[in-house]
């Protein structure tokens, strides 16, 4: 396992996408939500992503240089074509569109079209938290990867939803979940550093299950989460995050790759309990963190405290990368002739 600083590997990986033709600002833009990704644990949406990025631009997939813009708009909502941008632009774009929708309404939501990969939903999730929203985003894309509950070929992506609540006092509240068992970036963790992968994952081509990552790209398939539970969810993502908003669906013909999305923003203040809102919040927060712990539990914690955990110590001591993974990203970045430097 190698280790790699949060400001050298956001360094290598700006360089890498400016060497693919992207501006300098979007280069960055990337580079830091990748990195931020692999800061707080989510290795499956980090650096090993350059590979597929770069690829996905040498096919014609993603055009480094173009600009999301509203296509359609009511006070209350926008309608964004990314114009098959970096989705990290494409959604930070649709994200302010809502938010600030949201400051002078009480609500606003923002769809996304024909965006790149957006990456970890709860970066945006965290990023309207922190600016006092609440927020509840929903994603999918076409690469049909996940079963449905009682089938046996992929119907789904993995249409992850995330939520951020903001708690007075305290980081906010960050859900950000797929609706597969696991995230497909997991699996591809696993395949590039020759690992095997826990039982229930996936299943092969001939629907058995499966250990091996590999069967995934093959013709298998992730399961959902919770049987009929994730497999619910994941065609309500696709339902009101992509064809409510203009994109399509795995299940569908001829849809086009990419991301649809959908985020919602709410003021609490609008509602007109702002005050109780966040003292209950805070205690909420308080009483469910003072619940005894399990046998062999460290203690509750809320959804996005592993995050910051995670973020802290690896700022700290460097974000690990196994090596049969640098050793693809490196080949990714030698291909637009970068090389990694130390700072």
């Amino acid at each position: 396992m190698l280790t790699f600083s949060a400001p050298d590997l956001t360094a290598f990986t700006t360089r890498v996408f400016q060497a693919a033709g992207a501006p300098d600002l979007v280069a960055r833009r990337v580079a830091e939500a990748l990195v931020d990704s692999n800061l707080v644990g989510h290795d499956s949406h980090g650096v090993i992503r350059i590979a597929q990025y770069l690829r996905d631009k040498a096919e014609g997939h993603v055009v480094p240089d173009a600009e999301p813009e509203v296509v359609q708009a009511t006070p209350a909502i926008a309608v964004v074509d990314g114009h098959w941008a970096f989705g990290q632009v494409s959604a930070q774009f649709a994200l302010e569109q809502a938010m600030r929708r949201a400051r002078q309404l009480g609500i606003g939501a923002a769809g996304l079209r024909h965006a790149w990969h957006v990456g970890r939903l709860g970066e945006y999730a965290e990023r309207a938290a922190n600016a006092g929203l609440v927020t509840h985003i929903l994603c999918n894309s076409v690469a049909a990867r996940v079963v449905p509950f009682g089938g046996r070929e992929g119907r789904f992506a993995t249409n992850p939803l995330a939520w951020g609540i903001p708690i007075p006092g305290r980081p906010p509240v960050v859900l950000d979940f797929a609706t597969s068992v696991v995230a497909e970036g997991k699996v591809r963790l696993a395949y590039t550093a020759g690992k095997s992968i826990p039982d229930g994952w996936i299943i092969d081509a001939q629907g058995q299950p499966s250990t091996n990552p590999a069967d995934l790209y093959t013709g298998g398939a992730l399961l959902p989460f919770g049987g009929y539970k994730g497999s619910g969810l994941a065609l309500v993502v696709d339902l009101v995050g992509a064809l409510m908003v203009g994109m399509g669906a795995p299940a569908l013909p001829d849809s086009t790759f990419g991301n649809g999305m959908l985020i919602i923003a709410l003021d609490a203040a609008a509602f007109g309990a702002a005050d109780a809102f966040a003292r209950d919040a805070a205690i909420l927060a308080d009483r469910v963190k003072d619940c005894p712990p399990a046998p062999g539990s460290q203690g509750v914690m809320l959804p996005g405290e592993p995050e910051a955990a995670t973020r802290a110590q690896r700022l700290s001591n460097g974000i690990p990368i196994a090596e049969g993974t640098w050793a693809t990203i490196l080949e990714a970045a030698r291909s637009v002739g970068v090389e990694f430097e130390a700072g």
